[in-house]
Formats: C-alpha cells, sequence, structure tokens
C-alpha cells in the first residue's frame, strides 16, 4: 500500500544521499564537501518527490479496490436475495396448492396430522400446521351447526312439533344430506352432511325427551288424580231441583294442603318450568330451571288451583289467605292479582295480539279500568310496561327491514 512504498522510498532515499555523499567526498577523513552534500540531497529530494507524487495513483488504486470490494458485495446480496426470494416463493406456492387440496383429509384431519408427524422428516412439518387449522375450523363449525340442531329439537319438543322433527331426521339419516325442506325443519345448512353432526347424540337426546315426557305424564297424571279425588263435588242426594249442594264433610283442610303441595311439586318439575340443552362436549343434557317458586306462572299456577277449591266452597278466604301464605309467602289478595295479571299475559299472547305487542299495548291502554280493576295499579303497570317495551322492539324491527 502507499504508507509501504512511501516508507520505502524514503529508505532508499535515506540511502540514496549517504551514498552520493561518500562518493563526492574529497577525501575519506571526512572534510567538508559542499558539493558532495548538495548532489546527495538532490538524490535524496527525488525519491521523496517520487513517493508523494505516488500518492494520488495509490489513493485511486485504493478507491478502485474498495469500489469493486462494495460491488462484489453486493452483487453477493443481491444473488443470495434473489436465492431467498425465489425460494420464499416456491415454499409459499408449495403451501397454498397443499392448502387447497387439504380438504381431501376433511373425514380425519387428525390421521394425515399424526402421519406427518410420524415419519421423521422435519422439512414437512408445516403441512400439519395447515391441516390443523383446518380441523379447529371444523370443530368450531361442526359445534355451532350442533348447537342448532340442539335447539331446534328442543323447540320442537317445547312446540308439540317432535314427531316433525323426529321424521324429517330419519329422512336426513336416510338420504345422508339434508334437503331443502328437512334443512329448515331441523335447522342445519340445506345439503349438510350426517356426516359433520352427532345424530346418534341426538337420537339419544330425543328418547331422553321422550322418557322425561313420560315421567312428567306420570306425576301430572298422579297429581289430578289426587286433585280429583279431594275436589269439590256435589252431593245429588242434597238440596232441590237435582243440582245438589257442595258436600263440605267430603275433604279436609290438610288433604287440600298436600294436593296443593304436591301440585306445586309437578309444576316445578314439568317441561314447561325447565330449559334442556344438549351440552356437546359431554354428550349429555343440560337441564336448569326455568321458572322458579317466585316467578310469575309458577303463583298463577298455585293460585288458579287454590281459586278452584275457593270457588268450589271447600275453603274459606282465611284458609286461602293461610295456604296462600305457605305456599307462596304470598297473601290471597295479592296471589289473585298475580293470577289475573298471568291470565292477561297469556290472553295478550294469541288470537289477534300473537306477534304483535304494539296492538296489545293499545288494548290494555284502552282498558285500564278493567285491567286495574283485576289486578291492582302495581301489576296493571307493570303489564302495561312489557308491552310498551316490546312494541318498541317491534318498531325498531320494522324501521331496520
Amino acid at each position: 500500500d502507499y504508507q509501504n512504498y512511501k516508507a520505502d522510498m524514503l529508505k532508499q532515499a535515506d540511502t540514496a544521499y549517504d551514498n552520493t555523499n561518500a562518493e563526492y567526498l574529497g577525501n575519506q577523513s571526512g572534510n567538508f564537501n559542499s558539493a558532495a552534500q548538495q548532489i546527495a540531497s538532490s538524490a535524496k529530494n527525488d525519491l521523496i518527490n517520487k513517493a508523494d507524487l505516488a500518492a494520488p495513483e495509490f489513493e485511486d488504486r485504493y478507491n478502485t479496490e474498495q469500489r469493486q470490494k462494495q460491488n462484489d458485495t453486493l452483487n453477493m446480496v443481491n444473488t443470495l436475495l434473489g436465492i431467498e426470494t425465489r425460494n420464499q416463493n416456491a415454499e409459499d406456492k408449495a403451501k397454498s396448492d397443499y392448502a387447497a387440496t387439504a380438504n381431501q383429509y376433511y373425514d380425519d384431519f387428525q390421521a394425515e396430522i399424526n402421519k406427518i408427524k410420524g415419519d421423521n422428516d422435519p422439512t414437512n412439518d408445516w403441512k400439519a400446521g395447515i391441516l390443523g387449522s383446518l380441523r379447529q375450523e371444523k370443530i368450531q363449525t361442526q359445534k355451532a351447526n350442533q348447537a342448532a340442531l340442539d335447539k331446534a329439537a328442543a323447540e320442537a319438543a317445547a312446540k308439540g312439533n317432535q314427531q316433525a322433527f323426529e321424521n324429517a331426521l330419519k329422512v336426513w339419516q336416510t338420504d345422508g344430506i339434508a334437503s331443502d325442506s328437512v334443512a329448515k325443519i331441523l335447522n342445519v345448512p340445506k345439503g349438510a352432511s350426517t356426516k359433520d353432526y352427532d345424530v346418534a347424540k341426538i337420537n339419544a337426546t330425543i328418547a331422553q325427551g321422550n322418557l322425561e315426557l313420560n315421567k312428567q305424564k306420570t306425576l301430572n297424571d298422579t297429581a289430578k288424580t289426587q286433585y280429583q279425588i279431594n275436589k269439590p263435588y256435589y252431593n245429588p242426594n242434597s238440596g232441590s231441583g237435582g243440582s245438589g249442594k257442595i258436600d263440605q264433610n267430603s275433604v279436609n283442610f290438610n288433604d287440600i294442603q298436600s294436593s296443593i303441595s304436591a301440585y306445586g311439586k309437578s309444576l316445578l318439575a314439568s317441561p314447561s318450568f325447565k330449559t334442556t340443552t344438549f351440552d356437546i362436549t359431554s354428550g349429555k343434557n343440560i337441564t336448569t330451571q326455568k321458572y322458579g317458586m317466585n316467578s310469575v306462572p309458577y303463583v298463577s299456577g298455585i293460585g288458579e288451583r287454590i281459586k278452584e277449591y275457593v270457588d268450589g266452597g271447600l275453603l274459606t278466604k282465611d284458609q286461602a289467605n293461610q295456604l296462600s301464605t305457605q305456599a307462596l309467602g304470598k297473601s290471597w289478595d295479592n296471589t289473585v292479582k298475580v293470577v289475573k295479571y298471568n291470565q292477561a299475559v297469556n290472553a295478550l299472547s294469541s288470537g289477534e295480539y300473537a306477534n304483535n305487542p304494539k296492538s296489545a299495548y293499545e288494548n290494555i291502554l284502552n282498558n285500564k279500568d278493567k285491567y286495574t280493576s283485576a289486578m291492582g295499579t302495581a301489576y296493571y303497570n307493570s303489564l302495561l310496561n312489557k308491552y310498551w317495551q316490546a312494541s318498541k322492539k317491534q318498531v325498531s324491527k320494522t324501521k331496520k327491514k
């Protein structure tokens, strides 16, 4: 490099100076000879100047070498980047192509995943990742579809359409694919395949539901029989004109009390008082209490049963108040108001008012005196607010459409 070259020139200059000076000395005793010194200095300066003049040349050569090295480095980087890009593009295309055909393993993604992980080839492990994602999507879709089917089954049972649901389910199992009519009944997508659902669990749910219905029917029949035994009846041999009078001695208060208690238990155990959902994870029905002992349906149900005894002349109002307080924690007058409230709700949920809360609200508003007389101001206001809120939702839905 330049520094080495310059050092060499300076060394040569010193050597040239010494040699030239020695050559032109007048004698060997070292007497001063100015001519010899000038000649030696001139030779030395020539070499020093030569070193200085060579500096730009060395600098250009150095810069040229550096630029060449940089160009070589850039070319190498671009080459490597090009190779990497081509490799990445090829890898991306391979993944895309594989993902496009991966549904060929739809029936059992896990089996193919196990096969890939067990082949001791880490270069294709990315395939297991794609299959794993598709498997999770399949599981989530199946859970959502199964939940919709379970809901349809529960609703069919609650609405008394269970036979139609069971018939549609049989057709679906036979065909394997849901037709448009079957899909609407079962609440599954048109063209849905039975292989994506646990139909066996649905059948088990239906069987369990039928069992529960039969058990409930037995409970209801038992309660009904007990009530028939204890209910008011007429003695045809008493009174005139064959109309008869109530036989007050046929039933005592304890019998009525037992009948009311049994009826309350049958209400709480009835399907209409419970909510049953199918848990796809455990494969079991999960039943929860929809209405409890403080609910309007329960209070109204017990109240109507007590009222039958009162109307039949087997209970005085004081006794009715005692039973109502024991069974419901409410006075008889308050229970009667709940009964009237519930009867109004049932009436306004059917006929011309079905699915038309706005019309029901107007009816309540226009017949305030009638409703207030039956159920009192507090329950009237509750009824009015219930249908006011429902009518607002109806108007909101209409605007959205």
